[in-house]
C-alpha cells in the first residue's frame, strides 16, 4: 500500500506518479484511494491558485517572472491592446534586433505616431545609432529638438542639409573661419544684415579686410574711430587694366570722333582687351567699371571729350578744355558706366572746334610719348 504524501511541486507530482506510487489499484481500501483523489485535488488548487485569477482565471503577474521565457515561447501576434512599458516590460529587455520596424506577414510592431514627445532622451540612442536615411523628411520639424552640442561639424555630410533649410541662425552659432567668401551665394546675406559691428578693426595688428567687388577692397584700421580705406586688389590683374596711345596727327573738326591705336599695357589677358576696330576696348563680362581717361590736343580751340559706351550711348562721363593756337592740354575725366553683356565697350571720343596737323597732341621729337590714357577698374 502506498504511502501518500503532500507535492509541493509539478515536479514533485510527476517523480511520484512515474515512480509507480500514483497508481492507486482497485483493490486499495477504500479510505486509500479516497486519500489519493483528495491529494490530488489540494495539488491542484494550490498549483492553480498560484498562477490564475480565483474570479476571472486570468494568469496572476507572478506568474511572468523575468527572464524565465525562452525565445519564441510566445507565439507570433499573440500581444496585443495597450503595454504600459513602464512596468510591463522589463528595462533593457528589447534590443533593436528584437522590434519588427519594416513589418512582414504581421506588420511593424512600432506604428506610427506611437512615440510620446519626450519619450526618447539622449541617452537612449547611442552614437552612430541612427544611420543614413533612417529619418525621413520632416522627422525633425522644431528647433526644439535637438538638445544645444548634439549635432556637430563632424556629424553633417556634405549636402546633408539641402538648400534653403537653414534659417534663423545666429552669429554665435558659426565657429571663426568657417564660412568662407565662396561658400555664400550671391544672395547668401540679405541686404542690410551686416551690421556696423560686424567688421570693426579692433586690433592693432587684426585689420578686416573684405573684397567689395572685383578689384577693390576696403581696409578698417584700428582707432577711435576705425579708418576705412579703399585699394585695390593685390595681384587682380583681370579687374585692372590700363590702355594708351602713341597715335598723334590731325584732328577732325566739329564731329564726336573715337581715338584709336590703343595698346594694352597692364592687367590680365581675358577681360578688357582691345577690340576691333582699334578704337573700342571691350569690357569682358557684366559689371559695374569706374574709368579714368585723358586725351591731349594741340591748337584746337575749343575741345571735349567723354566715353561712349556701344557706338553711341553716351554717358554723363566728360570734360573740356580751351586751347588757343599755339598751345597744348588735355582733356581728362572720371566717372562709372555700367556693362550687362560682355560684349559692351568703350570708345574715348573728342569733339574739337579747329582742325589742325597735332589736334590729337603736339609729337615733337620725343619718341614713345603717349597721347591718351584710359584706365580701368572693375568694382562689381
Amino acid at each position: 500500500m502506498p504511502v501518500y504524501t503532500p507535492w509541493a511541486t509539478l515536479a514533485d507530482l510527476q517523480t511520484w506518479y512515474n515512480g509507480g506510487a500514483g497508481h492507486p489499484f482497485g483493490t486499495d481500501a477504500a479510505s486509500d484511494l479516497d486519500d489519493s483523489v483528495r491529494q490530488l485535488q489540494g495539488f491542484l488548487c494550490t498549483f492553480l491558485a498560484a498562477s490564475f485569477h480565483p474570479t476571472t482565471g486570468k494568469l496572476l503577474p507572478a506568474a511572468f517572472d523575468a527572464g524565465t521565457y525562452a525565445t519564441d515561447t510566445i507565439p507570433a501576434s499573440s500581444i496585443s491592446g495597450d503595454i504600459d512599458g513602464s512596468t510591463q516590460i522589463q528595462a533593457g529587455t528589447i534590443t533593436n534586433a528584437q522590434l519588427s520596424i519594416y513589418g512582414g506577414a504581421h506588420g511593424a510592431a512600432v506604428v506610427a505616431n506611437v512615440i510620446d514627445d519626450g519619450a526618447i532622451i539622449d541617452r537612449h540612442i547611442s552614437a552612430g545609432g541612427i544611420g543614413e536615411g533612417k529619418l525621413a523628411a520632416g522627422a525633425i520639424d522644431s528647433s526644439t529638438m535637438f538638445k544645444a552640442g548634439i549635432v556637430n561639424n563632424a556629424a553633417l555630410a556634405t549636402n546633408a542639409v539641402a538648400d534653403g533649410n537653414v534659417s534663423g541662425v545666429s552669429g554665435t552659432k558659426i565657429a571663426v573661419g568657417t564660412i568662407e567668401a565662396t561658400s555664400l551665394a550671391t544672395t547668401g546675406l540679405a541686404a542690410g544684415t551686416v551690421g556696423l559691428h560686424a567688421i570693426d578693426g579692433d586690433g592693432a595688428t587684426n585689420n578686416e579686410i573684405c573684397v567689395i567687388g572685383g578689384a577693390l577692397t576696403a581696409t578698417i584700421e584700428p582707432g577711435t574711430p576705425p579708418t576705412l580705406k579703399f585699394a585695390l586688389a593685390a595681384g587682380d590683374g583681370e579687374n585692372y587694366a590700363r590702355f594708351t596711345s602713341g597715335s598723334s596727327g590731325a584732328s577732325v573738326a566739329s564731329t564726336w570722333t573715337a581715338r584709336g591705336s590703343w595698346t594694352k599695357n597692364s592687367g590680365g589677358a581675358t577681360k578688357m582687351v582691345v577690340g576691333t576696330p582699334t578704337t573700342r576696348i571691350v569690357l569682358g563680362s557684366a559689371g559695374t567699371y569706374l574709368i579714368y581717361f585723358r586725351s591731349c590736343h594741340y591748337s584746337t580751340e575749343g575741345t571735349a571729350c567723354q566715353i561712349s559706351m556701344n557706338a553711341g550711348a553716351l554717358t554723363q562721363m566728360g570734360s573740356g578744355v580751351f586751347l588757343p593756337l599755339g598751345t597744348g592740354g588735355a582733356s581728362e575725366g572720371l566717372g562709372l558706366i555700367t556693362a550687362t553683356a560682355s560684349t559692351d565697350y568703350i570708345e574715348l571720343e573728342y569733339y574739337c572746334e579747329r582742325v589742325d596737323a597735332h589736334g590729337l597732341g603736339y609729337a615733337g621729337a620725343v619718341a614713345g610719348v603717349k597721347f591718351a590714357e584710359i584706365t580701368i577698374v572693375q568694382l562689381v
